[in-house]
C-alpha cells in the first residue's frame, strides 16, 4: 500500500471493484441471484460504512483536511464559518462529515447538526490550529471527550502548523506541554487521546506542484497513520468484511447451482450457517453496547456522589476507597452479564445452526455424504463431513448444558469460565472443555481487564484534587461567595472528567476482550465455512467460461478477506 493512504479506503475500494464485476456477471447469467444478493448488500451498506467526523472551532481547517484526505478539489474552503452545514462526502465505503464550526457563537443549528454527525462517527478528528484552545473550544473539548463519553474514539490534530515561525520539533514540544497542562486543569489526559501535528494545506499544495519535500515537511502521514491505527486497533476493517461474505454466499450459491443436486444443497446449508453466524454476531455487538452504556450510568452516578461532595463536606480517604469497591463491584456484575448473555447468544446460533443440519435439505446432504461414491468423488468430503459433526454435536451439548454453565457462571466467587475450570473431572468442567476446544477458545476473555488499576486512577488523580479544594474552598470563602462558588463548581467538573476517564478506561478493555473473544466465537467459524466453501467452488460446477470468472473473483474475494484478518490482527 502507498504511504498516507487510509487502509480502509484501500481495502473498500478493491472490494467495490469485485463487488461491480460479481454484480456484472451474475446480472447477465443468473438474474435473481444478482437481484437477492444486491437486496442483502443494500441493507447492511449504511451501517458498514466508516463515518469519520471532523469537528473543530471555525477556520480550523477542516475542510482542507478532508480535501488533503481525498484529494477533491471540489470542497469549498474559506477563513468565513463557511460550512453552514454538515457536509458529507462519499468516499468508497468512507462517509467523511464536514461539520459547521462547532460552538463558533453563529447558530444554535450549526452545533445541533455537528453533534449529530459526531454521534453517528466511528472516528472522530477534534481540528485546532496553532494557537491551540480558548478557553470555550478547551470547555467544549472537555464536554465531548468526558461528559459525552467520545474520548475512546477522538483524534486531535493541531493543524497551520507552518504558520508559526520555529522548528517542528521545538514547537510541537512546547505544545504538548500548553496542551496537556491546560487538559489537567479540568481533570482531563492528554495520554487520553492520539495527536498529530500537521498541515494539510502544505500536503495539498505538495501534491499539486508534485512538491516530495513540501509532503514530507507537512506531516499529514502522521495523521494517516493515526486513522489506520484508529480504525485497526477498534476493528472497523471487519465492515467490508461483511460485504465479503455476501459476495462469497452468491458465488457460492451461483457455482453449486450449476453442479448436482448434492452441490447445491450444501451451499445452501453452509450459506444459512453463515448468516445465523454473522446475524448473532451483530445482535451479540448490539448487546455488548447496550451494557457498557448502562455500565458507564451506572459509574457516573457512583462518582457523582463523591464529587457532589465537594465544598459540602469533607471527603475522607475512606469516600474514595468506597467509590473504588462501588465502581470495581459495578464492573464486576456487568461482565457477568455480559459472559451470562455471550452463552446465551452461542447457544441460540448453536441450536440455529442444527435446526438448519437437521431440516430435510440437511438430512438429505447427511445420508449423501456417507455414500462411499461421494466419499471417493469429492475432496472436501472430510471437511463437510466434520463441519456436520462438530456443529451437530455442539449444538446438542449446548442445548443440554447451557443453562448449567449460564448457572454456574453467575453464581458467586464465579467472574469467569476459568473459575469454572478449577472443578476438574466434573461434568461441568468436561462440558466447559468440550466447548472451549470446539470454540478454539480458552474462555478467559476478562481476566485482562485490569480493573483495580483503573479504579486507582480515582484515588491518584481525584484525591489529591479534592484536598486541594477544601484549601481553596477556605480561601475563596473570605474574597467573595461567586469566587468560591466557581471554584467549586470547576472542582466538581474536573473531578467528574477524571472518573469519567475512567469509565472510558475500563469500557475499552472490556471492547479489547470482547475483540478477542469475538474473532473465535463467531469470525474463526466463518473463515472454517468459507474454507469448506471455497473447496466446493474449486470441484463443483460445470467447467464454463462463466464459471471460471466466478472462481476467481472468489479468490479475489477470500484474498481480500485474508487481507483484511491480517491487517486487524496486526
Amino acid at each position: 500500500m502507498m504511504d498516507n493512504e487510509l487502509v480502509f479506503q484501500i481495502l473498500s475500494e478493491k472490494e467495490i471493484a469485485l463487488q461491480t464485476k460479481i454484480m456484472d456477471a451474475l446480472a447477465k447469467n443468473m438474474p435473481g441471484l444478482a437481484e437477492k444478493t444486491i437486496t442483502r448488500i443494500k441493507g447492511v451498506e449504511e451501517e458498514t460504512k466508516l463515518k469519520i467526523a471532523f469537528v473543530g472551532q471555525h477556520n480550523s481547517g477542516k475542510s482542507t483536511i478532508v480535501s488533503a484526505l481525498t484529494r477533491n478539489k471540489d470542497i469549498k474552503i474559506s477563513s468565513n464559518v463557511e460550512t453552514d452545514d454538515t457536509s458529507s462526502y462519499e468516499w468508497n465505503d468512507v462517509l467523511l462529515y464536514d461539520t459547521p464550526g462547532l460552538y463558533a457563537g453563529v447558530k444554535d443549528s450549526h452545533d445541533a447538526s455537528a453533534l449529530e454527525a459526531i454521534k453517528n462517527s466511528d472516528v472522530l478528528v477534534f481540528c485546532i490550529t496553532s494557537s491551540l484552545f480558548d478557553d470555550l473550544l478547551i470547555e467544549n473539548f472537555v464536554d465531548l471527550a468526558y461528559k459525552r463519553a467520545y474520548k475512546n474514539k477522538i483524534i486531535l490534530v493541531v493543524n497551520k502548523m507552518s504558520q508559526e515561525d520555529a522548528p517542528y520539533e521545538e514547537l510541537k514540544k512546547n505544545y504538548l506541554s500548553t496542551l496537556n497542562s491546560t487538559l489537567e486543569e479540568l481533570g482531563g489526559n492528554l495520554a487520553d487521546f492520539p495527536m498529530s501535528f500537521i498541515d494539510a494545506k502544505d500536503y495539498k499544495d505538495g501534491l499539486d506542484d508534485e512538491d516530495d519535500e513540501l509532503i514530507e515537511i507537512s506531516h499529514f502521514n502522521s495523521f494517516v497513520n493515526l486513522l489506520n491505527d484508529q480504525i485497526t486497533s477498534r476493528g472497523l476493517l471487519a465492515k467490508i468484511g461483511t460485504k465479503c461474505n455476501i459476495l462469497l454466499d452468491a458465488l457460492g450459491e451461483a457455482i453449486a447451482s450449476t453442479g448436482t443436486e448434492l452441490d447445491k444443497n450444501m451451499m445452501i446449508i453452509l450459506n444459512r450457517a453463515s448468516r445465523t453466524i454473522r446475524n448473532y454476531r451483530k445482535e451479540m455487538k448490539y448487546e455488548l453496547e447496550r451494557i457498557e452504556m448502562d455500565l458507564r450510568g451506572a459509574i457516573l452516578d457512583i462518582g457523582g456522589r463523591l464529587t457532589d461532595k465537594i465544598g459540602v463536606s469533607e471527603i475522607t480517604e475512606n469516600d474514595l476507597n468506597e467509590t473504588n469497591r462501588e465502581i470495581e463491584k459495578k464492573t464486576s456484575d456487568h461482565i457477568e452479564v455480559i459472559e451470562k448473555n455471550l452463552t446465551t447468544k452461542l447457544s441460540e446460533m448453536f441450536e440455529e445452526i442444527e435446526d438448519v443440519l437437521a431440516s430435510e435439505i440437511g438430512l438429505y446432504v447427511f445420508e449423501e455424504i456417507n455414500s462411499e461414491a461421494f466419499k471417493a468423488d469429492s475432496a472436501c468430503a472430510k471437511d463437510y463431513s466434520e463441519f456436520l459433526e462438530k456443529y451437530g454435536s455442539a449444538a446438542k451439548m449446548i442445548r443440554h448444558g447451557g443453562d448449567t454453565v449460564a448457572k454456574m457462571a453467575l453464581s458467586k466467587g464465579a467472574t469467569d469460565f476459568s473459575t469454572l475450570a478449577s472443578s476438574s473431572g466434573s461434568a461441568i468442567h468436561k462440558a466447559i472443555v468440550d466447548i472451549g476446544h470446539f470454540f478454539g477458545v480458552k474462555f478467559k476473555p476478562w481476566q485482562a481487564v485490569k480493573i483495580a488499576h483503573k479504579i486507582g486512577k480515582i484515588a491518584k488523580v481525584v484525591g489529591p484534587l479534592l484536598s486541594v479544594v477544601d484549601v481553596a474552598v477556605t480561601i475563596a470563602s473570605k474574597v467573595g461567595e461567586d469566587k468560591r462558588r466557581k471554584e467549586i463548581q470547576n472542582a466538581r467538573e474536573s473531578a467528574f472528567n477524571s472518573i469519567s476517564g475512567v469509565a472510558s478506561d475500563i469500557i475499552t478493555q472490556i471492547d479489547k476482550q470482547y475483540a478477542l473473544m469475538e474473532a473465535e466465537a463467531f469470525d474463526k467459524k466463518l473463515d472454517e465455512i468459507n474454507t469448506i466453501k471455497d473447496k466446493m467452488v474449486k470441484e463443483a460446477g460445470e467447467n464454463s467460461d462463466f464459471i471460471d470468472l466466478l472462481r476467481g473473483y472468489g479468490d479475489g474475494i477470500s484474498g481480500l478477506l485474508s487481507c483484511i484478518s491480517e491487517t486487524n490482527a496486526y
